[in-house]
C-alpha cells in the first residue's frame, strides 16, 4: 500500500512565524498611528491657542483696560470675561501634554479645558488651558486670610497653614522631561506676601513639600494668571534648581522684577 503524504498546508512553525510576523506589524501600525493622534491633537491645541490670543487681542481693543483675561469658546470662536459664562463652555484640549504657545495641559485628568488669554496694556498675551480657577481661587482666598490677619506681623508659616491642603501640579507640567534638584514628580503651590507699589499682594510659589512651612526658594511662580519658572541649575548636577522667593518691595510689578532677575522664565 502507498503512503499517503500531505502536500498543502502550513507547519506548526509556519504558521507560529506568520502570526509573529502580523503581531509585530500591527504593533508597529498601533504605534505609528497614536504618534499620528498625538500630533494631530497637538495641532488642534495649538490652532486654538492662536484663535484665542486673536479674538481676545481684538475683544481687549475694543475695551482697553490695565489687564484682562479672557475665555475662548471654540464653538462659536468667541470670547467672555466672565467665568460663570465661560465654566459653561464645552472643553476642547486634546493633548495630555503641554503644547507650544501656552500653559498647563488640554486634557488634564481625562477632562477637556478651555483656553485662557490673559492681556495686558503692554500688549503682551498668555495663554493657559483651563478656567484657572484654581490658583486664581486659592490666591484670592490667601488674600483674603492675609486681611483677615489685620496687620499684625507673622511668620509665612502661619499664612500657608492658615489654608489648609495646597494645591499641586506636576514637575513635567512645568518642566517637561527635565530633573529638579529637590527630587519627585510633584511640587505644591503656597501663597507668599509681597509688596508692590505699596501694596500688599498675594503670589504663589511651587516647592516640593505639601507641608506648611515657609520655603526660601520655590522652583515655579504664579500671579495674576502667569507662571515664572526657575531658570537656576544646580551646580553639581545641572538639574533645575529652586531660585529665591525673598522678593524686595517692588515698584512697578512684578512681573518685570522677575524677568529682570534673569532667575526666572515666563511659561506661554
Amino acid at each position: 500500500m502507498r503512503k499517503r503524504t500531505d502536500a498543502g498546508g502550513f507547519t506548526l512553525m509556519e504558521l507560529l512565524l506568520v502570526l509573529a510576523i502580523i503581531g509585530i506589524l500591527v504593533a508597529i501600525a498601533v504605534a505609528v498611528f497614536a504618534a499620528q493622534i498625538t500630533r494631530a491633537s497637538a495641532a488642534v491645541d495649538r490652532a486654538n491657542v492662536r484663535n484665542a490670543k486673536a479674538a481676545a487681542v481684538t475683544a481687549y481693543l475694543t475695551d482697553p483696560t490695565d489687564r484682562a483675561t479672557y475665555y475662548f469658546d471654540a464653538d462659536s470662536g468667541t470670547v467672555t470675561t466672565d467665568k460663570t459664562a465661560a465654566a459653561a463652555f464645552t472643553g476642547y484640549g486634546k493633548s495630555t501634554a503641554a503644547v507650544e504657545g501656552s500653559t498647563g495641559i488640554p486634557l488634564k485628568n481625562g477632562r477637556a479645558q478651555i483656553v485662557a488669554v490673559t492681556v495686558k496694556n503692554d500688549g503682551t498675551e498668555t495663554a493657559a488651558w483651563g478656567l484657572g480657577t484654581e490658583l486664581d481661587t486659592f490666591a484670592a482666598q490667601a488674600a483674603a486670610q492675609e486681611a483677615a490677619f489685620n496687620g499684625p506681623s507673622h511668620t509665612g508659616d502661619a499664612l500657608i497653614e492658615a489654608m489648609g491642603e495646597l494645591p499641586s501640579v506636576a514637575v513635567s507640567e512645568l518642566f517637561g522631561s527635565e530633573s529638579i534638584s529637590g527630587g519627585g514628580n510633584t511640587l505644591y503651590w503656597r501663597p507668599k506676601v509681597v509688596t508692590v507699589n505699596g501694596t500688599k499682594t498675594i503670589f504663589l510659589y511651587a516647592n516640593t513639600s505639601s507641608t506648611g512651612y515657609a520655603g526660601w526658594n520655590g522652583y515655579a511662580v504664579y500671579y495674576q494668571g502667569a507662571t515664572y519658572v526657575s531658570e537656576v541649575r544646580h551646580p553639581s548636577t545641572h538639574k533645575i534648581d529652586g531660585a529665591s522667593v525673598l522678593f524686595p518691595d517692588i515698584e512697578g510689578d512684578l512681573e518685570t522684577y522677575l524677568l529682570g532677575t534673569n532667575r526666572w522664565r515666563k511659561l506661554g
